[in-house]
């Protein structure tokens, strides 16, 4: 009986405390363990649950659980619900919603220090965007159509490249036909424009301005710097289109190639 009555001696103690001291008798916090570190024989240290991520799947927490703590020892297969950031192994804690890692990573330092892609997408202010994607597109502002082409970028604009290359598009350029053609520069508002619902299949063309080249479809290798420049020139090629109005109608489709135009002379 006796030895009984000393087995939960401990526990009363612990209870009425209420603090846990484990290799101290004084325990400062709900729960204080003290190591051996002049030991070599004794390892130091607190070993939390160790579990696979197909396992922590498994298993749905409540918010009542919020601040639980795991060691996961494999990613889960399938990235989503509550575990969808166990990427990989590591120490993880429930925030009441989600299980999260102790190391928070930075994806733009880690684009910035070792040059490589991101998925990481920055939403600098309001719906202003910051996105990295691993065909080397680099968006700020916004896209209106998911890019499917290669190292394209987009500064402050709505544009709608889709599957061109080599595409850059500032100030809403390239906002509303489809640009599916290469190494395509538009800077201004509706530059290089292309037709509503149309494509954009011409390539190596510039824009600067508003509107200059705005309503291109096909044409190649032109160059419009101006306020309207070349907006008639839809399918011709290897203009060069300088000064306010150059080398366009006053209405519908004019398209040339092989020509120059300096401010407002007719071509």
């Amino acid at each position: 009986m006796k030895t009984l009555i000393y087995f939960f001696l401990p526990f009363i103690a612990i209870s009425i405390q209420g603090q846990i001291g484990i290799n101290t008798q004084t325990p400062e916090t709900t729960l204080e363990v003290v190591g051996k570190p002049n030991d070599t024989n004794h390892y130091d240290g607190i070993i939390p649950p160790r579990i696979n991520g197909n396992q922590l799947a498994a298993k749905t927490y409540s918010s009542a659980k919020k601040g639980a703590v795991v060691f996961v020892t494999s990613p889960a297969t399938n990235l989503s619900g509550q575990v969808i950031h166990i990427t990989k192994s590591g120490l993880y804690y429930f925030d009441g919603d989600l299980w999260k890692s102790f190391i928070q990573e930075d994806p733009l330092n880690t684009v910035a220090l070792k040059g490589n892609t991101s998925t990481v997408e920055l939403i600098v202010k309001n719906s202003l965007h910051l996105n990295f994607d691993e065909k080397e597109n680099y968006i700020l502002g916004n896209s209106r159509s998911p890019i499917t082409g290669d190292y394209n970028s987009i500064f402050a604009t709505d544009s709608n490249i889709t599957s061109g290359k080599g595409n850059s598009a500032s100030a809403y350029a390239m906002s509303q036909g489809e640009v599916t053609g290469k190494l395509n520069y538009g800077a201004g508002v509706s530059a290089l424009n292309g037709i509503a619902n149309g494509v954009i299949s011409g390539s190596r063309n510039i824009g600067i301005g508003p509107g200059a080249m705005s309503y291109i479809t096909s044409g190649n290798d032109n160059i419009s710097i101006g306020y309207l420049s070349g907006t008639g020139n839809r399918t011709g090629s290897n203009n060069i289109f300088i000064g306010i109005g150059a080398g366009s109608p006053a209405t519908g489709n004019r398209s040339v190639s092989n020509k120059l135009a300096i401010h407002s002379t007719p071509v």
